[in-house]
């Protein structure tokens, strides 16, 4: 499946102190089977938790720079920011097409399949 995506988000809420290491082995993954040229972004919701914050923006920014990826933060529950992570997303994948530089393959998303486990105790795609 990751040969044929654009983008790789990788999620985690703010609240929730992530490993890296999750970081890592999605990243790791898609460089390994994916296209060349699909987008990385790391986001971190639920910003709107202020007080729960366990994640500093400045570690989850160094992280993303790391690997060369975007970096958000978003509130799904009082919409903050969400429209804008998905606009520039959007945009930087459409200049990136127009340049010849993105993923070649099907467009479109495939949320259905549960591929993004790691020996069964890892992460898992589209999973709070």
């Amino acid at each position: 499946m990751l040969r044929t995506r654009r983008v790789l988000t990788v999620r985690y809420s703010t609240s929730y102190r992530y490993h890296s290491l999750d970081v890592d082995y999605w990243v790791r993954n898609l460089d390994e089977h994916g296209a060349p040229g699909v987008q990385k972004v790391l986001v971190g919701n639920k910003i709107d938790l202020a007080h729960k914050r366990k994640v500093p923006a400045a570690d989850a920014q160094a992280l993303a720079d790391k690997y060369g990826m975007l970096y958000f933060e978003t509130s799904a529950k009082d919409d903050m920011n969400v429209e804008q992570c998905f606009s520039k997303l959007a945009k930087q994948i459409s200049d990136r097409m127009k340049m010849g530089k993105a993923g070649s393959g099907a467009s479109g998303v495939d949320v259905g399949k549960s591929g993004g486990q790691r020996g069964g105790n890892g992460p898992k795609c589209c999973q709070s």
